[in-house]
């Protein structure tokens, strides 16, 4: 299972190995992106009310289905399940991340 930590503006702070594995990218290479550059550009901000609504303590999590670019250009559809965790300084995003066949 994928695990990525994100700040509010969704720019990769960590990501283990096997959500690399995933897209193809290193660690580093990720590091220098948000999850909104891979993302499939039709679906760049249809998840941005769930986003808003987890950032304002309105929901504890909420799970979806996108798309998203691999290294090689390839397409990988995703089912994500993100909440918040709070470190010191600004929140932190964590995503629960597997492959998923779209339905």
């Amino acid at each position: 299972m994928g695990i990525i930590y994100t700040n509010q503006y969704l720019r990769f702070l960590d990501v283990n190995n096997k959500f690399c594995q995933m897209l193809g990218y290193t660690k580093q290479e990720l590091k220098q992106k948000s999850l909104t550059d891979i993302t499939y550009f039709e679906q760049g901000k249809t998840h941005s009310v769930s986003w808003q609504q987890l950032l304002n303590g309105e929901i504890n999590n909420f799970t979806i289905q996108k798309r998203c670019f691999t290294k090689d250009n390839g397409l990988i559809w995703l089912k994500i399940t993100a909440s918040l965790r709070k470190k010191s300084g600004p929140f932190w995003e964590w995503r629960r991340i597997s492959p998923h066949t779209k339905q």
